[in-house]
């Protein structure tokens, strides 16, 4: 008897696991809805590997879903954009702030097991190439290397990181750009003087005494060069350095901090210190179209920063550059320091939580990278950036 007992509550005991395992059976197949549905498979993986700036992979296969929203793909932990879905075709986009070997796992919302693709290869998406170090300026060659001026010298830096000395240049400089036939042009911090360096380095010789006192620089298609400075004006300079004219509009009420040529006009990032607001201060972008021969239409406003930027709006405007579909990337001293304002006048943050700000000023190379230099408080909290893009700058006048 006493067996029978011990037999028929370890019957019951199964019994009651048995129906606990269905009931959450029921649960699960609640939660996902169809996982009768195939799985999906992955085939192959274009490009091999990401290196050289990819951004967009193609992940071939079967069992995919066509709805962009029920396909999600990861390399290791890190979670890509899907950017367009087939059943046999998904691209998507890589996650930037991981770089080395990974699994790509796709996983169909209606399905139960994931595709699985191993040992695929992404770049770094973003590198540090000198950490630590304070620079005042740089700018790109004609390839991707970039030249940064500290404790006024000018350094030739790599791609690997590398540095060698390319000119003592005996100032501080503000701005520098790439000009034609490889000659470096120089701005001396908030003064007159525009320099330039011959190709290959070597002494730094005075170009020019701009109009007003300048920070930043650009040239347009012709050759001329703008300048502007902190509340001190705008020039517009010869492509011989000859003759230097004032633009009165930008005078001693404006603080202009960046400044880029673009499809006909030249943009203007400037603090306005005129009693417009309550508080008398705003900050803002501007435009003026270029008719040739340096003369510049009326200022338009584009971006009324202040108003228009949310959570950006106290946070500086440090440098501004151009992608070469018409998005203007804006380099500012917030915790997510580089922003994005589209055509359409609409604002979007550039890999969110992946850079550290301040970001200081930026520099497009010649392919699908985009240069940072980052300047903290302390140069512990300095240092110059790559960064993939996936799409290259905007033509830029001076190389050419």
């Amino acid at each position: 008897m006493y067996k029978k007992i011990i037999l028929f509550i370890g019957r019951l005991f199964l019994m009651t696991v048995f129906m606990f395992a269905c009931s959450e059976l029921d649960k699960t197949t609640d939660i996902y809805p169809g996982t009768s549905e195939a799985d999906p498979v992955i085939s192959s993986v274009s490009p091999d590997s990401a290196v050289n700036g990819v951004m967009d992979i193609t992940i071939n296969g079967e069992n995919f879903s066509g709805n962009v929203d029920e396909n999600f793909v990861y390399f290791g932990s890190g979670i890509s954009e899907v950017l367009s879905a087939t059943p046999t075709q998904l691209v998507v986009r890589r996650p930037i702030g991981i770089g080395g070997l990974y699994t790509i796992k796709a996983v169909k919302r209606s399905a139960f097991l994931p595709a699985e693709f191993p040992s695929y290869s992404l770049e770094p998406g973003v590198i540090s190439l000198r950490d630590g170090e304070t620079y005042n300026s740089v700018t790109v060659g004609n390839g991707d290397s970039l030249f940064a001026e500290s404790d006024e010298i000018i350094y030739l830096i790599q791609s690997n990181g590398e540095r060698t000395e390319y000119c003592n240049l005996g100032f501080v400089s503000s701005e520098m750009r790439m000009g034609p036939a490889g000659v470096l042009y120089v701005q001396r911090k908030e003064n007159r003087a525009l320099f330039t360096v011959p190709a290959g380095g070597g002494e730094a010789v005075q170009l020019t005494r701009v109009r007003r006192n300048s920070s930043v620089f650009d040239f347009d298609s012709e050759g001329y060069i703008y300048s502007g400075g902190e509340r001190s004006g705008f020039s517009v300079t010869t492509p011989d350095g000859v003759t230097s004219t004032e633009y009165e509009l930008y005078d001693g009420n404006y603080r202009i901090t960046g400044l880029r040529v673009f499809d006909g006009y030249v943009y203007v990032a400037a603090d306005t210190l005129l009693d417009v607001d309550e508080d008398g201060f705003f900050r803002a972008i501007y435009r003026h179209e270029l008719l040739g021969s340096g003369e510049m239409g009326d200022q338009e406003l584009v971006f009324h920063w202040t108003n228009e930027a949310g959570a950006y709006a106290i946070a500086a405007i440090n440098d501004i550059t151009f992608s070469d579909d018409g998005k203007m990337y804006i380099a500012t001293d917030a915790s997510n320091p580089i922003v994005i304002l589209t055509p359409e006048r609409t604002l979007k943050v550039l890999y969110q939580d992946v850079i550290d700000g301040p970001i200081f000023q930026l520099a497009w190379g010649s392919g699908n990278y985009l240069f940072l230099n980052r300047v903290g408080a302390e140069d512990s909290d300095s240092g110059l950036l790559r960064i993939i893009m996936g799409q290259h700058g905007a033509p830029y006048f001076g190389r050419m």
